[in-house]
C-alpha cells in the first residue's frame, strides 16, 4: 500500500477504534499498529539519518517534514530530537505509549513545529527541554500525566492543542517567554496551567475549567508574566492561584463557581484587573502576606456563606478599586493589614457585614472612600446610615455622592472672671465634642483677644472629645470658635461661639511692675499636648 493511501487507512482504522468499546479488560482503547519505530535525531544530520523525514531539506522555506508516522512508545520516547537548529515539522503522527515515555521531545533544539499529532497514555504528551523557537499547536493529548512540558526553554508557544490528562495540561518551569493560547486543559487531574519560576510568559485564552486542584498556578518566583481571559471556572479548589511571584498581571478571566476564585499567598506588586470571582465556595479571593497588590473592576459576589475578599496576615497596602462585593456573607473581611485602600467599590446585600476590620488598632485603619453601601445614606451599625453594616476602624466617609457632615460643639462653665495678682492666672476650660473623626479629624481653634488679634491652632483630633485650656492675660471679651475644614471626606463645620468677659486685677501702686500671665491654649487630644505661649509686661 503506497504512502498516499496509508493515512487513509490509518484515519479510518483510529475512527473505528476511537468509537468501539474498549476491549475487556484493558485500560486503554485498542491502538492502530505501528508503522513506524521510535525515532531518535540527534544534531541536523540525524534528520536524514532517521529514514523518518518524508520532505524538505532543513531550511527555514523548506522544512524537515516528518508526518503520518504511528509509532510505540512503550518502550521509548517516540520521537526524541536533540541538538539540532535544522527547520522541521512533526505533524499527523499517532503516538502512544506505556505511560512511562514521552511521545515527543525537543531538547537543546530549536526552529521547529508540532502540530496536528495525537499523543496518548505517555508521562508527557509533548516535552520542550532547553529548547527555542518551537510551536505545539493543534495536538490532541490524551491520558497522559502531563500535556506539555516546557523547562528551561524560552520563545515557546503551546496554543490551540486538546489537552485531557492525569496530572497538569501545560506545565512552563524555569523558563521565559513562553506563550500558552487557546488551550482546552478541562479537566485536568490536577492543574490545568502550571507555572513555575516562569517569566514574561503569556497565559491567554485557555479553558482551564473542571480540574481536580486549580485551573492556573503560578508559583516559585513567576514574575512579569500576563495570564489574561481563560476560563478557571468550577474546579475543585482555585480558579487562578499565586504562590512567591511578582509583578504579574492578571486580567479579565473567568474565575467563577470554584472554592476560592483567586488565592495570592506571599505575592507582591501584582496586578489583577477585570476577573470574576463571584458564586465561589469560600472566598472570592483571599490574600495573605502580600503587599502592594492592586484590584480593579473585579467580581467578588454571589458567596452566600462565604466572603467576596479576605486580606489578612500582613497584607499590606493593598488597594481594590471599582470593584464588585455583593450577596455574599461578608463582602471585605481585613484582619491583620496596614494601609488597606478600598475606593469606589459597591458593597450592598451581603448578610452579615459589608465590611469588616478585625482590628481595632488605629494604626490597622482601612480607608473605604466613595463607594456605595445600598442605601444613600450610607452603611449601618458603625456607620450612620441603613446599608450593609460596617465595623469600627473603618473610615467609610466619604460614600458615594455623599460627603460627611461633621459637627463640633463647644462649651465652658465660665463665662466671666477677674484677673487677679501677677503670676496667678486666669484659666478657662473649654470642651470640644466632634462626630466624626476620620483618623486624625483637622480642627482649627479660633482665639480672639480684645484688641481683635485673633490665633489660630491647627490640631488633628484623634477622639471625638478633646479640651482647650484658655489662660487670658487682658481684660475685655474674648471669643473662641472650633471649626473643622473642608476636605476630601468631611464638610466644612463651625461650632458655636464662646464669649469671655474678663475684668481687669485690682489697681497697684504707681510705678510697680505686674506681669501679665501669658496667654496659652493648650490642648489635650488623645495623649498629646498643642501650647501657643504669649507674654507680655507692662506698668500701671
Amino acid at each position: 500500500m503506497g504512502r498516499t493511501a496509508y493515512p487513509i487507512f490509518l484515519a479510518a482504522l483510529l475512527l473505528m477504534a476511537i468509537q468501539s468499546p474498549p476491549i475487556q479488560g484493558s485500560p486503554d482503547p485498542p491502538y492502530p499498529p505501528p508503522n513506524h519505530g521510535t525515532i531518535i535525531i540527534v544534531g541536523n544530520s540525524g534528520f536524514a539519518a532517521s529514514g523518518a523525514v518524508v520532505s524538505g531539506d532543513g531550511s527555514e522555506s523548506d522544512p524537515y517534514i516528518i508526518e503520518g508516522w504511528v509509532i510505540d512508545a512503550s518502550a521509548s520516547d517516540g520521537i526524541s530530537i536533540t541538538g539540532a537548529d535544522a527547520h522541521f515539522v512533526i505533524r499527523n503522527c499517532t503516538i502512544y505509549g506505556a505511560g512511562e515515555n514521552y511521545g515527543i521531545i525537543v531538547a537543546n533544539s530549536s526552529n521547529g513545529k508540532i502540530e496536528g499529532n495525537m499523543l496518548m497514555a505517555l508521562e508527557q504528551g509533548i516535552r520542550m527541554d532547553g529548547a527555542e523557537r518551537i510551536a505545539a499547536e493543534w495536538n490532541s493529548i490524551q491520558n497522559c500525566t502531563t500535556g506539555a512540558f516546557v523547562q528551561s526553554s524560552t520563545g515557546i508557544t503551546v496554543s490551540n492543542n486538546s489537552i485531557d490528562v492525569r496530572y497538569c495540561g501545560i506545565l512552563i518551569s524555569h523558563s521565559s517567554g513562553v506563550s500558552a493560547i487557546g488551550n482546552d486543559c478541562s479537566g485536568s487531574g490536577a492543574y490545568g496551567i502550571l507555572l513555575q519560576e516562569a517569566h514574561l510568559c503569556t497565559v491567554s485564552g485557555n479553558n482551564c475549567s473542571g480540574c481536580a486542584s486549580s485551573g492556573i498556578s503560578v508559583s516559585g518566583g513567576s514574575n512579569g508574566n500576563i495570564i489574561s481571559g481563560n476560563d478557571c471556572t468550577r474546579n475543585s479548589y482555585n480558579g487562578i492561584e499565586m504562590y512567591d511571584s511578582f509583578m504579574n498581571v492578571i486580567e479579565w478571566n473567568d474565575c467563577t463557581h470554584n472554592g476560592i476564585g483567586m488565592l495570592v499567598i506571599n505575592s507582591s506588586s501584582n496586578s489583577f484587573t477585570g476577573n470574576n470571582a463571584s458564586f465561589c465556595g469560600n472566598y472570592g479571593m483571599r490574600v495573605q502576606s502580600s503587599l502592594n497588590n492592586t484590584f480593579d473592576r473585579c467580581d467578588f459576589s454571589g458567596i452566600a456563606s462565604g466572603t467576596g475578599a479576605l486580606l489578612h496576615v500582613s497584607s499590606d497596602n493593598n488597594t481594590l478599586a471599582n470593584c464588585s462585593f455583593s450577596f455574599n456573607q461578608y463582602g471585605i473581611q481585613v484582619d491583620g493589614c496596614k494601609g488597606i485602600l478600598i475606593s469606589a467599590c459597591r458593597m450592598h446585600n451581603n448578610s452579615v457585614g459589608g465590611l469588616w476590620n478585625y482590628a481595632s488598632d488605629p494604626a490597622f485603619l482601612v480607608l473605604a472612600r466613595d463607594c456605595w453601601w445600598g442605601a444613600p445614606s450610607g452603611p449601618s451599625w458603625s456607620g450612620p446610615g441603613s446599608g450593609d453594616r460596617v465595623s469600627k476602624n473603618v473610615v467609610y466617609y466619604p460614600w458615594i455622592g455623599e460627603k460627611a457632615a461633621a459637627a463640633i460643639s463647644i462649651r465652658t462653665g465660665t463665662t466671666a472672671l477677674n484677673l487677679t495678682a501677677p503670676n496667678s492666672p486666669a484659666t478657662v476650660m473649654i470642651s470640644c465634642n466632634l462626630t466624626p473623626f476620620i483618623t486624625t479629624t483637622p480642627v482649627n481653634v479660633r482665639v480672639t483677644d480684645p484688641d481683635g488679634k485673633t490665633t489660630t491652632i491647627a490640631v488633628n483630633a484623634t477622639a471625638s472629645k478633646f479640651s482647650v485650656n484658655v489662660t487670658v492675660n487682658k481684660p475685655g471679651n474674648w471669643t473662641i470658635l472650633a471649626e473643622v475644614p473642608e476636605s476630601e471626606v468631611l464638610k466644612p463645620a463651625a461650632s458655636n461661639t464662646l464669649s469671655i468677659s474678663v475684668a481687669a486685677p485690682a489697681a497697684a501702686a504707681p510705678g510697680a511692675e505686674i506681669l501679665y500671665a501669658g496667654v496659652t491654649i493648650l490642648l489635650i487630644i488623645a495623649g498629646a499636648s498643642y501650647a501657643l505661649i504669649r507674654s507680655r509686661k507692662g506698668k500701671k
